[in-house]
């Protein structure tokens, strides 16, 4: 009788938990997404000069509108999933090194103090080679 009642529950719960992620989904603009304005500046021109140039090439309306349709959606696909593994990597460094100056101030004035500072010199330089921008 006990387990059907935790089953019940942890039903109930993933219900709620649904529910509650759904309204944040409907409440979110979809510019907010990260990567989502990006992909479709890069993908919407790919797909309208593909289509035009085939089109200018074949001369057929539906071959050169499949192949533009056909562009953007792998183009956009692409984009978002490269975007979106580059932004989450991001986020996972930045992370990584607001954790280790959490515990630089955490033992401030220790000797671990300084391991931590040689260690947040080493994960930025570690960046910053990593980086293409630099």
């Amino acid at each position: 009788m006990d387990e059907n009642k935790q089953h019940e529950k942890r039903i109930q719960d993933a219900r709620e938990k649904f529910d509650q992620n759904l309204t944040d989904f409907k409440r979110k603009k979809i510019i907010e997404i990260p990567c989502f304005r990006s992909t479709f500046m890069t993908s919407i021109p790919v797909g309208l000069v593909l289509g035009l140039f085939s089109y200018l090439a074949t001369s057929k309306v539906k071959l050169a509108s499949n192949i533009a349709m056909g562009s953007y959606l792998i183009v956009s696909g692409g984009y978002f999933a490269h975007c979106r593994y580059e932004f989450n990597k991001q986020v996972a460094q930045n992370k990584e090194l607001g954790d280790i100056m959490n515990l630089i101030i955490k033992y401030r004035g220790t000797e671990l103090e300084q391991q931590f500072q040689m260690k947040y010199k080493e994960k930025l330089e570690e960046i910053d080679s990593k980086s293409k921008y630099v």
